[in-house]
């Protein structure tokens, strides 16, 4: 987070199985409790083999709250758009959010704007890899790493 009157504070990660994937949705709320516009930036570590595949930011449409989906861009492209849409460039500010791969195993996340004294959510979905075993019982078990892959 950029300054210290932004605070993180929510954190939500729901988990759907699938057949050798688990889908992990990660919320998180942010609250500007400072007097400016200010950039929320969260450094993720991934777990061992995951990929993000989803982005949407949290903001109005006709005055109702609206998800608004990202999309998968070229890095260059992205960074452009970034700058655009956050009225750095050409274009009237929106509710944009910038994903973007730092390395294997490192996501950088921005959100931007974070008004001053609101709170403004941000998802983004990973899919991790899972392993299922047959126990002596019967019954089966499911097992991922979601603990951020060794460094």
């Amino acid at each position: 987070l950029r300054s210290s009157a932004l605070v993180e504070s929510n954190h939500t990660v729901d988990v759907d199985l699938g057949h050798g994937v688990a889908r992990l949705t990660v919320r998180r709320d942010v609250f500007n409790g400072g007097a400016r516009h200010d950039q929320a930036t969260f450094h993720l570590q991934l777990p061992e083999g995951a990929v993000a595949v989803g982005l949407r930011t949290l903001g109005a449409l006709d005055g109702r709250p609206h998800w608004y989906a990202g999309e998968l861009l070229e890095a260059e492209l992205a960074a452009r758009r970034y700058r655009e849409l956050t009225g750095l460039g050409g274009y009237y500010p929106k509710d944009p959010a910038l994903l973007s791969w730092r390395e294997l195993g490192h996501l950088a996340l921005q959100v931007f704007p974070c008004p001053p004294g609101e709170t403004k959510s941000v998802e983004y979905t990973l899919l991790v890899p899972t392993r299922s075993r047959l126990s002596a019982g019967g019954t089966v078990a499911v097992e991922t790493t979601v603990a951020p892959a060794p460094r």
